[in-house]
C-alpha cells in the first residue's frame, strides 16, 4: 500500500480483507469464495467499496440471482420448483430460495430427493412438480445433478418447464438457461 500501486491483486479473501483494512482508495482485485459472507462485498452485482474480483463460490446470493434471471425468461411463472436434496431445501439454500421467490411474488415448491439420488429419484421429483403445477425450475448445483444433467434436461423438456442450471455444461447439453461456473472451474 505504501508503494501506491494502481491496483492490488489479493489471492485470497483473508488477504483482501487485510488490504481493505489499511486502504480504501487503491482498487483491490481478489479471488475468493462467499465474498458477502466474508464482508468483502455487499452483493455480487454491486460489491461496493474498493474490492472487486471473481468468486469461486458466490454463496447463497446466487440462488436469488438465478431466480431473477429465470423470471426474466418466464415472467408469468409464479410456481417455481427447487430441484435439490432435502438437506439443501431444509437448510440455507432452501430458505434463500423461499425468500427470493416471495420477493418476486412467487411460490417455491420443494422437489427434493432422498438418498440415493439417481434416475428414480429425479423422476419422482418431476412427478411432484407436475402434481404441484410447477411453472419453472431452479436446479441446485449438487454434484449428482451435474452427473445426471442429460436426464434432468430431458425431464424438464418433457414437463415443458423453463429451467435455470448452475453450470454451463447443462446449457451445452441442451438446457435453456445457466448461471454459474463453467466446466473448467468445476472439475
Amino acid at each position: 500500500v505504501a508503494l501506491k500501486p494502481d491496483v492490488i491483486f489479493a489471492t485470497s479473501g483473508r488477504l483482501a480483507e487485510a488490504f481493505r483494512r489499511i486502504n480504501t482508495a487503491i482498487p483491490i482485485v481478489t479471488i475468493t469464495s462467499e465474498p458477502m459472507a466474508l464482508g468483502l462485498a455487499t452483493s455480487l452485482a454491486r460489491p461496493g467499496g474498493n474490492i472487486t474480483g471473481f468468486t469461486v463460490d458466490p454463496g447463497t446470493e446466487v440462488v436469488g440471482k438465478r431466480l431473477g434471471l429465470l423470471k426474466e425468461v418466464a415472467p408469468s411463472a409464479t410456481r417455481i420448483a427447487f430441484l435439490g436434496s432435502r438437506q439443501a431445501w431444509d437448510g440455507t439454500w432452501g430458505r434463500v430460495m423461499r425468500e427470493a421467490a416471495e420477493r418476486t411474488g412467487s411460490t417455491s415448491i420443494a422437489a427434493t430427493m432422498g438418498d440415493p439420488i439417481g434416475e428414480s429419484e429425479y423422476r419422482r421429483a418431476f412427478a411432484v412438480m407436475a402434481k404441484e403445477r410447477a411453472q419453472a425450475l431452479v436446479v441446485t448445483d449438487h454434484a449428482e445433478g451435474f452427473g445426471n444433467r442429460s436426464l434432468i434436461i430431458e425431464l424438464a423438456a418433457q414437463a415443458r418447464l423453463p429451467a435455470i442450471y448452475a453450470y454451463r455444461a447443462f446449457v451445452e447439453a441442451g438446457g435453456v438457461l445457466g448461471y454459474g461456473l463453467g466446466d473448467a472451474e468445476v472439475g
